[in-house]
């Protein structure tokens, strides 16, 4: 069931209740993923709202407030968004960004059809995935990493942040973490920035810099 949590196009979905409004644009409709990095959310673009198509819908990742805060991180954040607003095989398309006023940092990622890894895994029962369609996965995840800059290294690679499109993997937390390696590696003070997850290693989770090895 492609992206189970994600409206059918050319259907009108009502905002739930209390939801979040960006830019005075993005109303988030639901909570798709937390990962160490941010959390990403299936949201409509309000300004596209009127078509009822694949336009109005985007994803929203919103960074860790911990790192948002934090003026090296959003000085690079800053300086690596723009090398993810054109089409790539690996990566988002992010088609708008900003932070609210009470220091939500956020990019828009262009709507995409797919489904995320972590539902792709919800899906699998006792048996887990056939080695048919485990290795192709495996396969194009190691194509992705390896288009990663520096040295095609990664570091943050969660189910939750890898969205399996038709034309491959695509990395969601790609502009976080790539504004993470170079605030860590410019910086003479490496953030160290605590973080949670099951999948990342011991190493990453106490905010080392990530090597090949960590992928």
């Amino acid at each position: 069931m492609p992206f189970s949590n994600r409206p059918e196009t050319g259907t009108t979905i009502e905002p739930m209740q209390n939801y979040t409004v960006l830019a005075e644009r993005y109303a988030l409709l639901r909570c798709m993923a937390e990962t160490a990095l941010g959390k990403l959310y299936w949201a409509q673009d309000k300004q596209h709202s009127q078509h009822n198509g694949a336009n109005a819908n985007v994803l929203i990742f919103t960074v860790l407030p911990a790192l948002a805060q934090q003026a090296t991180f959003e000085q690079a954040l800053r300086q690596v968004l723009p090398n993810y607003q054109r089409a790539d095989t690996s990566n988002p398309v992010v088609v708008n960004h900003g932070k609210t006023a009470n220091g939500i940092r956020w990019f828009a990622i262009q709507n995409i059809t797919g489904m995320l890894l972590s539902e792709r895994l919800l899906e699998l029962d006792e048996r887990g995935m056939a080695l048919a369609d485990a290795y192709p996965l495996l396969e194009d995840l190691t194509e992705a990493l390896a288009c990663q800059r520096p040295l095609g290294i990664f570091g943050y690679l969660e189910p939750g942040a890898v969205l399996l499109s038709d034309s491959g993997p695509l990395l969601l937390a790609a502009p976080v973490a790539s504004a993470l390696r170079i605030a860590n590696t410019t910086n003479s003070e490496p953030l160290r920035q605590t973080l949670y997850s099951r999948y990342l290693s011991p190493e990453i989770l106490l905010g080392d810099t990530p090597t090949a090895a960590d992928d």
